[in-house]
């Protein structure tokens, strides 16, 4: 999940990636990515951006196991998440 994060902090306050015909982010191994990152305001901020610049962007989580920590987490960074 490292590579979330250093992705993150690539292109963090940079407009150089056009992300207007991005379709899907997903999140694989989400129950590892929600123990090791805490900063829910900086990824929901992030997310926010996205759904701004693309209100269709489709943001999926994936795990084998969901805690309901991290189910409470996920539906506090996306609240229209089903």
């Amino acid at each position: 999940m490292s590579g979330v994060d250093k992705l993150l902090k690539k292109f963090e306050g940079r407009s150089t990636l056009d992300i207007s015909q991005l379709k899907t982010i997903v999140f694989d191994e989400a129950d590892v990515f929600f123990e090791t990152n805490k900063d829910d305001e900086k990824l929901g901020s992030l997310i926010g951006k996205l759904k701004k610049v693309n209100p269709n962007v489709q943001i999926v989580f994936i795990s084998a196991t969901y805690s309901d920590l991290v189910a409470e987490r996920i539906e506090k960074i996306v609240p229209d998440a089903s």
